[in-house]
């Protein structure tokens, strides 16, 4: 289940991943993954060089997962590992987060070399319960989502 997330406060990260954690235990599905969309929490002037481009889009992208395994993270840091374990015990969601952003940036075109503006988007699993382990298959369907979007949301 997705959430976006707008609020620069951790308990509201918490929240939404308790939420997430709900629908997934009310849903027909076995099991499920937290999705949190944190665009609206980036900071968006860090993804545009001044004066320049990256030279390589990856530099921004993983600028981007970087920030939002911080900002899952810090639920962490704030409500300590037993709490966060006690929100996946005996459900159907693993316990790991999905996590997703759309950042525009400036970077040299891969078969161009041209400074071109680039609408990309991020995907990263954040591992926030113990023990926590995705399958195998959601690892293919998380590929196969990360395909779509760079492909349709292009």
């Amino acid at each position: 289940m997705s959430k976006t997330i707008r609020s620069k406060y951790t308990q509201s990260i918490l929240d939404h991943i308790k939420k997430g954690v709900d629908q997934i235990e009310r849903s027909p599905a076995p099991r499920g993954i937290v999705a949190l969309h944190l665009t609206p929490r980036l900071n968006m002037k860090e993804l545009w060089p001044d004066g320049a481009y990256f030279s390589d889009y990856r530099f921004p992208a993983a600028h981007v997962q970087g920030a939002m395994r911080v900002m899952v993270s810090q639920v962490l840091w704030d409500n300590g590992q037993t709490e966060v374990d006690a929100i996946f015990t005996g459900k159907k969601a693993v316990g790991s987060v999905l996590c997703v952003a759309f950042a525009p940036t400036v970077a040299a075109h891969p078969h161009t070399g041209k400074p071109t503006f680039m609408p990309i988007k991020v995907p990263v699993v954040v591992h926030i319960a113990t023990g926590a382990t995705v399958p195998d298959d959601f690892h293919n369907e998380i590929s196969e989502a990360n395909e779509g979007m760079q492909y349709f949301l292009g």
